[in-house]
């Protein structure tokens, strides 16, 4: 060691803050475990990066006391073989001198040992708080982030099913509206030939009308020209018989369209008793059913209706449980023993396109025609049976 050197100040790589890395936390949906593993690797790491400097820093520590204990006696001896040597004129001049020198030899060492004790005192503040962090990532998931999961997967399940139904009921309506649209072009034709045929009519009963007054006027005609307006009068006759056959038919064909056409708009409501003392109205229109299920229990819904045959309905309304009931028609045939069929449908929004299975065990109507039934539901008081 050298002798009248103040020591050398302590690494500034060992005294400066080390800042610790923020782990990025992953997304939601990532691998919490692979996560927690890692990030207890890193602070294993840097809780045995924070031993090295803090042993590092006592030792350093201990070093500088052992450096001013033998400065000190260094300084000791020299002073007093200086006072010794050293005529009694310059003992003032040395007196200030070593007085100078030791208290910047103090304010250097008090200086050292106060960065020493604040490095390591940031050091074990550190460790705490890497422990406290650690004991909060151990601990057990929250109930809240189980729940939050758990809603957004049902959420997620239940927009895919939204926009699927959205999907169909669009495409429905584009259907009706082109048929729609094809019925009143038909309509608005069918009018049309309705006032050609209607004014021909009345352009041969004027014709006709002339021709028996001409006749009543005119003198008697030879045979011939009887014969002639004879034949001329019943080829007339038939062709107004034939025009009038025509028109009656276009009528005819003009009245179903209206009658199609209103089948379209209109509606008609059944009234089906329901298990435990409800009522659930179905609003029919060209046999196709809209379902609206109020609250999430099971029903059995008995709905009676001509044309309509025996099936055992069951719905998934929202929150996962199920509507049952069973339409009876005692006028139509089945082919099995069983007398219902069975199918499951899901309520979105209060609402339900209704789909029947096992259609082969049925003979079906004439009037039915359809295997998808739309219809309005109200349930009145009273419980269901669940």
């Amino acid at each position: 060691m050298d002798r009248g050197r103040s020591p050398s100040p302590p690494s500034s790589s060992l005294l400066s803050p080390i800042r610790p890395t923020v782990p990025t936390v992953p997304t939601f949906a990532s691998s919490s475990s692979q996560f927690l593993r890692s990030e207890n690797s890193t602070l294993l790491q840097k809780i045995n990066h924070h031993k090295n400097v803090s042993s590092k820093l006592q030792l350093e520590n201990k070093q500088l006391k052992e450096k001013v204990n033998e400065l000190t006696e260094l300084v000791d001896a020299f002073n007093s073989a200086r006072l010794i040597a050293t005529p009694i004129s310059s003992d003032v001049e040395f007196f200030f001198a070593r007085e100078e020198y030791e208290e910047v030899l103090r304010r250097e060492t008090e200086q050292r040992i106060r960065l020493n004790d604040e490095a390591a005192n940031k050091e074990n503040d550190e460790k705490e708080e890497q422990k406290e962090k650690e004991q909060l990532r151990k601990s057990p998931p929250s109930p809240l982030l189980s729940t939050l999961k758990t809603s957004l997967s049902t959420s997620t399940a239940l927009n895919q099913k939204l926009q699927t139904d959205l999907s169909a009921v669009i495409h429905d309506n584009a259907s009706h509206l082109s048929t729609l649209s094809t019925l009143k072009s038909t309509i608005f034709s069918l009018k049309k030939s309705l006032k050609t045929v209607t004014s021909e009519n009345v352009s041969l009963k004027r014709q006709n009308s002339e021709l028996q007054l001409e006749l009543k006027l005119s003198p008697p005609s030879p045979s011939s020209s009887i014969s002639a307006l004879e034949l001329e009068n019943a080829s007339l006759r038939e062709w107004a018989e034939s025009a009038t056959e025509s028109k009656r038919v276009t009528l005819l064909h003009n009245i179903e369209l209206i009658e199609q056409l209103k089948a379209l708009t209109n509606s008609e409501e059944k009234v089906g008793d329901v298990v435990g003392g409800r009522k659930i109205v179905f609003r029919k229109t060209r046999e196709r059913f809209i379902v609206k299920a109020k609250g999430g229990k099971d029903v059995k819904i008995d709905l009676k209706g001509d044309g309509v045959k025996v099936f055992k309905w069951k719905f998934s309304v929202l929150g996962g449980d199920k509507i049952k009931f069973t339409i009876l028609s005692p006028t139509i045939l089945h082919t099995s023993t069983s007398s219902s069929s069975e199918g499951e449908v899901d309520v979105i929004s209060d609402e339900v396109v209704c789909r029947f299975e096992n259609l082969e065990n049925w003979i079906r109507p004439v009037s039915v025609g359809v295997e998808e039934f739309r219809g309005e539901v109200e349930i009145e008081e009273g419980e269901g049976e669940m």
